[in-house]
């Protein structure tokens, strides 16, 4: 169907019913999914454009459509049966088919694997540098804390003993008297 239709792209399509009614309203032009009667695609979904409206095919006895693939060089399908006629499409959706195409290759298949693991190994060595600075910093704090604290204990033993003597002094001092 190229040009118009590449392999991937996402048409919005019609159902169709097998009555008289339907296929009467279809029609030369129109783009067809069908099921595959005959030939090495039997039983295979195929989206052709009809080149030959419903009519009688007296070889296969069948009411059927000629369809025909829109590449330039495409032969004309075998006889399709109305009723392996499943939907005529409405539109195509060119943002779907972008995503559908992204989505469906390797690559993306790759891209979805290794973002995700990318993204959460990034994570973790990030959290792993805060970690070791953030212990390192505590490591810091912790031996000047312990530091104040020495100087402090010192500072009090000293002042302790000061007043100690201080005291043995005053009692010496009374002991005269």
């Amino acid at each position: 169907m190229t040009p118009e239709l590449e392999v991937g792209d996402l048409i919005i399509s019609r159902a169709v019913d097998y009555d008289s009614a339907s296929a009467a309203e279809l029609k030369i032009g129109d783009v067809i999914t069908y099921t595959a009667a005959y030939g090495e695609m039997k039983g295979y979904s195929i989206t052709h454009r009809i080149v030959e409206g419903v009519h009688f095919d007296e070889e296969y006895g069948i009411y059927a459509v000629t369809t025909k693939g829109d590449k330039p060089g495409a032969a004309e399908d075998l006889p399709v049966p109305v009723e392996n006629i499943d939907s005529v499409m409405v539109a195509k959706s060119d943002l779907l088919s972008f995503v559908y195409k992204i989505f469906s290759g390797t690559t993306a298949s790759l891209l979805l694997l290794i973002l995700p693991l990318g993204g959460i190994l990034i994570f973790l060595v990030i959290r792993l540098i805060i970690t070791l600075k953030t212990s390192s910093k505590e490591e810091t704090d912790s031996s000047e804390r312990q530091k104040k604290i020495e100087e402090i204990s010192r500072k009090a033993v000293e002042e302790y003993l000061k007043n100690a003597s201080d005291d043995d002094d005053l009692s010496g001092d009374e002991k005269e008297k």
